[in-house]
């Protein structure tokens, strides 16, 4: 089982925001496809209502089964555990009265400057939507840190290189959860996915 203790802002972002990140960083990781299957208590409202949420992770067709607490706005404390399958992590949370109900398929890359680790996230899913009046491209700029003199340091320095404004994301869930609500075909669309991807024999297929 492994731990970790994280803390992480994200930002809307764009193909030209990522190319510039680049450009002043080094690779961790080059661009892989992660597959999540968020599963709670309460549906979007588990987060809330808990303080935490379970979810079963794809990466280079690996599977495992993570929990993740929210100590506050940014810090995160997280327990993973290996398993052979999806459905292992899926029979396992049942068991306990969780149902999935968000599932997040994007293209993630990762980067590092200094203690500073980058992910710069695709999610297809959220291309060309709005979300609490700023237009989304489907990318996402998600900055972890130690430290947070770390964080403000390089935003300093580096804002307007990049591009972005000091204009800060909520969890991804959150930002499902408003489209849902207020979109009945997009709340169809990512239903059908979430039936897709609990019922494929090949999760990439």
């Amino acid at each position: 089982m492994n731990s970790e203790i994280e803390k992480e802002v994200r930002f809307p972002a764009n193909k030209k925001i990522f190319e510039v990140v680049r450009s002043i960083s080094s690779p961790v990781q080059g661009a892989e496809r992660t597959i999540d299957i968020v599963m709670g208590l309460y549906g979007f409202n588990s987060l809330d209502r808990l303080g935490y949420i379970c979810r079963i992770r794809s990466i280079k067709g690996n599977w495992i089964l993570e929990c993740k607490r929210r100590e506050n706005d940014v810090k995160w404390s997280e327990q993973r555990i290996n398993i052979p399958s999806p459905k292992v992590g899926f029979h396992f949370l049942s068991l306990m009265g969780f149902k999935p109900y968000l599932p997040i398929d994007r293209i993630r890359e990762i980067r590092k400057v200094g203690n500073l680790k980058f992910f710069l996230d695709e999610i297809p899913a959220l291309e060309n939507m709005t979300y609490q009046g700023k237009d989304l491209t489907g990318c996402f700029l998600e900055i972890e840190f130690k430290k947070q003199s770390d964080l403000d340091a390089f935003l300093d320095k580096n804002l307007n290189l990049i591009g972005i404004m000091d204009d800060r994301l909520e969890p991804y869930g959150y930002i499902f959860k408003e489209m849902i609500n207020n979109d009945e075909s997009f709340k169809k669309t990512i239903d059908a996915e979430l039936f897709r991807l609990l019922n494929a024999d090949n999760l990439y297929a």
